[in-house]
């Protein structure tokens, strides 16, 4: 979608401030999308309020959709842990170790990649994933990086991986505006 399309269309979205009503430091939500090119989309927010978000082509193809998302955490975390860094640089001085000690917060729809995520080593059937998800186990088992599971239908990042409609981006707006979603509609249940 074009940008004078994109403005059209959406012109009534808008940006509110959400800053330091969160309990949460550094949060993020992450997603991909499985093809031959798979694309990974994440939010950061820090205090609620969005400081980064991208969505970019995986440069490895991934053998399934559990890789894909796994990708896509991999490279939510790195971008969190260069944000808590600054974060703790600019607020606190230098920080005293190489990953800092803000606590990351991040969300995904994958169970596969969360329970890949949080083991100690890779099954041997997920060997080829070792060296590059090694940084993402680490993270997590020193309780530096929490990751949780949230609905594919609640997750905020899933615009960023698909062609959104104006449906989808009303009720993904948690982190760039007004709107609190307790539940998915019925009717995407089924398609999360």
């Amino acid at each position: 979608m074009a940008l004078p399309e994109y403005l059209q269309r959406f012109s009534s979205f808008g940006w509110v401030d959400k800053s330091f009503e969160s309990e949460t430091l550094l949060s993020g939500y992450v997603d991909a999308s499985w093809n031959v090119c798979s694309v990974s989309g994440a939010i950061v927010l820090w205090h609620g309020m969005m400081v980064k978000r991208f969505s970019r082509k995986q440069s490895v193809t991934a053998l399934s959709s559990a890789e894909a998302e796994l990708a896509a955490l991999t490279e939510a975390a790195k971008e969190a842990v260069y944000l808590s860094l600054l974060l703790e640089t600019l607020l606190q001085g230098l920080p005293s170790g190489d990953t800092g000690s803000y606590p990351i917060y991040i969300s995904s729809d994958s169970e596969a990649a969360l329970s890949i995520s949080k083991m100690k080593g890779l099954l041997r059937r997920v060997r080829h994933l070792e060296l590059r998800h090694r940084f993402l186990q680490e993270l997590v088992q020193s309780e530096r990086l929490h990751l949780t599971f949230i609905q594919g239908c609640l997750n905020p990042s899933d615009g960023l991986t698909k062609s959104p409609e104006e449906a989808m981006l009303q009720q993904r707006r948690l982190p760039w505006g007004r709107q609190v979603h307790r539940k998915c509609p019925s009717s995407q249940l089924a398609s999360s």
